[in-house]
């Protein structure tokens, strides 16, 4: 059977192709995507979550709106990568559709209804799940599992900040919600930037151009969205669609479990996730392992679902 999944997104550029991905595999039943702000501010979230569900022709999957600020702090969105609109200044068609509820709600009563069978996979800031579970204290032991792209662990050497030297955007966005779903007892696997931005998974300038000229409209959507992405790095990293990978193929993603703290009071500190790898030592010294860490990727499996599931399309 298909794993129920919620999508928890902020769309985002690699969002757009993490939804593109999830509705194209049927080891996936979409029960709704939840948006939250991150990359953009909460209207344009919704905006583009039913600008990527038009283009796909699925304006079937409900909708819900989430989160419109962190818990504490305000939003800082990133216009500078993903551009004003949040998905590359593209020309996908803006349409007029009826949200289907509010995303915390619907998360509640998704696990309420579904104990222990529902898979959430957040890309974006954790705000629409901390918020789920101070209001409904069982979320955390209903839930089936959280998967969670976010976290630079230095685990790898790819595992450092990208909003701050230490700090994935994610996290820094709301590090108070990330404490709150680390230390919430539910099963938690964090797909940190220490895999998202392991070359081996990758998409070079060189595979790139293959999309474009043998992608498809998805490919060829692809190529535009990640102009601006495509000038700043080389090469484009798809950080959230390797998140949702792990709820299709198990494999793809390897997995420790340690005891990780979100840092929030530092100065230039906030926002880190700090690994105890004192493994040497009991657990009464170094803290009782709290969530599954991504540590190494099969680059060449992600890439053939990517090409499977979203640009042979």
């Amino acid at each position: 059977m298909p794993n129920k999944i919620i999508l928890d997104t902020d769309p985002g550029i690699d969002d757009a192709l993490a939804i593109i991905l999830a509705i194209n595999s049927p080891e996936i039943e979409l029960m709704g995507i939840t948006t939250t702000y991150g990359n953009v501010e909460i209207e344009k979230a919704v905006r583009n979550t039913f600008r990527v569900l038009n283009f796909l022709d699925h304006l079937d999957v409900p909708v819900y709106r989430g989160a419109y600020k962190p818990i504490i702090e305000e939003p800082h969105p990133i216009e500078a990568i993903h551009g004003s609109d949040g998905l590359g200044d593209v020309d996908i068609p803006a349409v007029d559709a009826e949200l289907a509820g509010d995303a915390v709600e619907f998360m509640i009563e998704a696990v309420r209804r579904y104990p222990h069978e529902i898979t959430i996979v957040s890309i974006g800031p954790l705000t629409n799940l901390a918020l789920a579970m101070l209001m409904y204290p069982e979320f955390s032991n209903k839930v089936g599992k959280i998967i969670s792209m976010g976290g630079a662990f230095g685990l790898t050497p790819y595992g450092y900040g990208n909003d701050t030297p230490v700090a994935e955007f994610n996290i820094y966005s709301d590090p108070e919600a990330a404490r709150v779903v680390y230390d919430s007892g539910a099963e938690v696997y964090a797909v940190g930037l220490d895999v998202t931005n392991n070359p081996k998974a990758m998409i070079s300038p060189e595979e790139r151009e293959r999309i474009r000229v043998e992608g498809g409209r998805i490919g060829k959507l692809f190529y535009e969205m990640t102009r601006r992405l495509a000038k700043l790095s080389h090469g484009v990293h798809l950080h959230d669609p390797i998140a949702v990978s792990h709820a299709i193929i198990r494999e793809i993603l390897s997995f420790k479990k340690y005891r990780v703290t979100v840092e929030l009071e530092g100065r230039y500190t906030r926002g880190q996730t700090i690994v105890d790898r004192r493994e040497e030592l009991p657990e009464f010294l170094r803290g009782v392992p709290n969530i599954y860490v991504a540590y190494d990727v099969d680059g060449d499996a992600f890439k053939r679902l990517m090409w499977d599931r979203v640009f042979s399309r």
